[in-house]
């Protein structure tokens, strides 16, 4: 009854942790698909939507002039007409690596495409995908500019929201100015556009396009002029990115992040992160944050993408802060920006000032990361060397013309064949302990009224037979990092992006994201599952079917319990993992396999009999230390190792499991040292 008892309050006890997990925890990590209303459409060029750069209505060139309440007449600023220009090209073998749109309505960024076919829109292969502005329902835009001093004579209305002279003899297939005059004609405004095409001496391939920073880089040049008599100052707000995609929300692990690189004062950038949820709450509070600090860069960043604006010189900014362009239900799914402000400038008469910006939209690719000092954007975790490892490895396979998945599977053979000394150990320690359960099994029977001297004689035997079970623990210990940095690597590495199987099954259309079977319908109430992904079942009974070929039976009541609980806390764990990256569930099917083979092979051709022919000794005999299967020497019987390669690597192993087993060999002298209980009875009685 009491263990009864027991596993009836454990599984109580694990509902009620699961579901306090699904309701509480789970969608932190996993949130729920955006309502359908909110989807973006992918075809942009059929859209229509507002264009408007900041302000919360659309305004026409016609309003400015539009006389102010109090009755004066306003200042009229010269009418031009609204265009869009375009930089770059969307053909990958044009030399561009982006396509950019410039509106001339603010003379501000309406979008940023990369034109490289291995980043097409999350979900729609071939089409490039448009990084920044990605939104279009989002108003505000990339680099658009208020003056706040000069509004007055703009026609009340700010700077982001005029049509701006195009100025033709400035335009190229790579740059175009520009530029604005206020009604007194006393400051001229210009903003020039450009971007950078390759060498022609370079050929565009994969590895330029990781290499080359300058490809990804719009250059922003402002200008302000004074034409009139007297001295003015200039002093303006300027947006960074705005409208970056938000891919695949239910199972990314990182939203929309403000990054900042601040400018040290020796030597070196000090990272930070500021993510879109404590931005709107900040808003929510009106407590927003400012930064102060010199920068070196600012931007956003997604799971996989990142636009950075590097001022050419720090002092030009005066502070920064967040700003929040939407409030959706949930708020980390909020689109966020940045606002600059610009230190004031003081322009005498005939001078200009000239402030230079570069936004950079680029995957997250350590090299280019590492040209703009911003290497923090690309967070690898705690497992940053064993992360770089495998996704050489991957890349080196994917060289050879593997694909992704291929590259997965051949990763597991690797691992799995430099730790086959440990798994061999490991499966022969279950096998002896699964040939002398019957004597654990008669053991127990015979001191089952005397649990304290049978915890001691368990433990004796067990030295006995030279189980070292901290050995047998020892590869799926070490698997622990392999498996934590594959997670991390699948979340980070843009290569696996969308990256398809081809091996078992056209379904498996992105390593990074869940398979994505069929889907259901309707969302499975506290999980919010609404589509089946069937390798994290395979995966759970993979392991499950692993583990019932490793553990031996159990010779009574709690090691049945014992093993029951394993069962249920592996399933727990498959739910849990029912979201995770199917290229992750490669690996542990694979893994699983693997192993299978190995244990049909050990058994046909390496037998554990072989070794265990002589009987066990009795745990309280004279012999020698750990007496056992040779005699006294406490070794198994058998031919002598032949020294190898993995000598060294399996002497360290030796060393580990001796100082596991070292407390066992304590209990065992300690208990040696006393009389059995029976014993003490006896002579109490006389």
């Amino acid at each position: 009854m009491d263990q009864q008892r027991r596993v009836i309050t454990f599984v109580a006890l694990s509902m009620g942790i699961w579901i306090a997990y699904a309701t509480f925890i789970l969608p932190m990590f996993l949130p729920p698909r955006p309502p359908a209303g909110k989807m973006l459409p992918l075809d942009f060029d059929d859209f229509e939507g507002p264009v408007s750069a900041l302000a919360p209505l659309n305004v026409i060139p016609e309003m400015a002039g539009v006389a102010p309440k109090d009755g004066a007449a306003a200042p009229v600023v010269a009418q031009h007409p609204i265009k869009i220009v375009e930089l770059g090209s969307v053909d990958p073998e044009s030399g561009y690596f982006i396509h950019v749109e410039l509106n001339s309505r603010g003379a501000a960024v309406e979008s940023v495409t990369l034109n490289d076919e291995r980043y097409p829109e999350f979900g729609k292969r071939g089409t490039p995908l448009r990084l920044v502005g990605h939104d279009p329902l989002v108003e505000q835009k990339t680099f658009a500019m208020q003056v706040p001093a000069l509004d007055p004579q703009l026609g009340g209305l700010p700077a982001d929201v005029i049509a701006w002279e195009v100025v033709d003899a400035e335009t190229t297939p790579n740059g175009v100015t520009f530029r604005l005059v206020t009604a007194d004609g006393k400051v001229e405004l210009r903003k020039r556009y450009e971007i950078e095409k390759a060498p022609v001496d370079k050929k565009i391939d994969n590895p330029l396009r990781d290499t080359w920073v300058d490809g990804y880089r719009l250059k922003l040049t402002i200008t302000a002029k004074n034409l009139g008599p007297a001295q003015t100052t200039f002093a303006y707000l300027l947006r960074g990115p705005a409208a970056l995609p938000l891919e695949d929300a239910d199972n990314t692990y990182k939203y929309r992040d403000i990054r900042l690189g601040f400018v040290r004062p020796t030597a070196g950038v000090d990272a930070s992160l500021f993510n879109a949820k404590t931005a709107v709450q900040e808003k929510k509070n009106k407590k927003p944050s400012t930064w102060q600090r010199p920068l070196a860069y600012i931007g956003l960043d997604t799971q996989y993408f990142a636009a950075l604006v590097q001022p050419k010189a720090a002092a030009t900014i005066a502070s920064s802060r967040p700003e929040v362009l939407d409030e959706p239900r949930d708020e980390r799914h909020a689109n966020i920006s940045v606002v600059l402000d610009s230190t004031p400038a003081i322009i005498e008469p005939g001078d200009e000032v000239v402030h230079e910006y570069s936004l950079f939209s680029l995957p997250k690719r350590q090299a280019l990361l590492t040209a703009l000092n911003a290497d923090a954007v690309l967070d690898y975790g705690w497992f940053q060397p064993i992360v770089l490892v495998m996704l050489w490895i991957f890349n080196s396979l994917h060289s050879i013309g593997l694909s992704y998945g291929l590259a997965i599977i051949g990763l597991t053979i690797i691992i799995r064949t430099f730790m086959f000394p440990m798994t061999r150990h490991q499966m022969r320690t279950m096998d002896k302990m699964k040939e002398h359960q019957p004597e654990l099994k008669i053991l127990h029977e015979k001191m089952k009224k005397d649990p304290e001297s049978l915890t001691s004689e368990e433990r004796q035997k067990m030295q006995s037979i030279q189980l070292k079970m901290m050995g047998g623990c020892l590869p799926l210990l070490l698997q622990m990092p392999i498996f934590i940095a594959l997670y991390r690597a699948l979340q980070v590495s843009v290569d696996l992006r969308m990256a398809p199987m081809h091996v078992f099954g056209s379904w498996i259309d992105n390593l990074a994201s869940p398979d994505r079977l069929f889907q259901f319908g309707f969302a499975i109430p506290w999980l919010a599952w609404s589509e089946f992904n069937l390798l994290p079942l395979l995966s759970t009974a993979l392991m499950i079917v692993n583990q019932k070929l490793t553990m031996p039976p159990p010779v009574d009541e709690e090691q049945r319990v014992t093993q029951k609980t394993m069962n249920f806390t592996m399933a727990i764990m498959g739910a849990m993992f029912y979201r995770v990256p199917s290229g992750l569930c490669v690996y542990i099917i694979t893994s699983s396999a693997w192993g299978m083979i190995e244990r049909a092979l050990l058994k046909k051709f390496s037998p554990v009999t072989d070794i265990t022919k002589t009987p066990p000794t009795d745990g309280n005999s004279s012999g020698g230390g750990n007496s056992g299967f040779g005699g006294g020497s406490g070794k198994p019987a058998g031919p002598p190792a032949k020294p190898g390669m993995f000598d060294d690597f399996k002497k360290k192993i030796r060393e580990l499991q001796e100082m596991a087993d070292k407390q066992g060999s304590l209990g065992r002298d300690t208990t040696r040292s006393n009389p059995p209980r029976e014993n003490r009875k006896g002579k109490g009685r006389k």
